[in-house]
């Protein structure tokens, strides 16, 4: 594997283990936020992910209480 495909590993890697996080700290917002395939179980994108992970770091700055009121910001992607 070439440096830069290994920089994408590492990017993705890297982004799969803030998901994990966000998703522990705020299960209301990536359970609004994940849609279910046809299969029935969560389906993330890339964009997904970011809006997941964008939402969980903007309520953890504005503190843990505040993050229902996030909710409504990212329903409608």
């Amino acid at each position: 594997m070439d440096n830069e495909n290994q920089g994408i590993v590492r990017g993705l890697h890297t982004q799969l283990l803030l998901l994990a996080g966000a998703k522990a700290l705020f299960p209301e917002i990536c359970e609004k936020l994940t849609p279910n395939d046809e299969n029935g179980k969560p389906f993330i994108n890339i964009y997904t992910m970011k809006e997941l992970i964008d939402a969980a770091f903007e309520a953890m700055e504005n503190q843990v209480h505040n993050a229902p009121n996030y909710l409504e910001r990212w329903e409608n992607l």
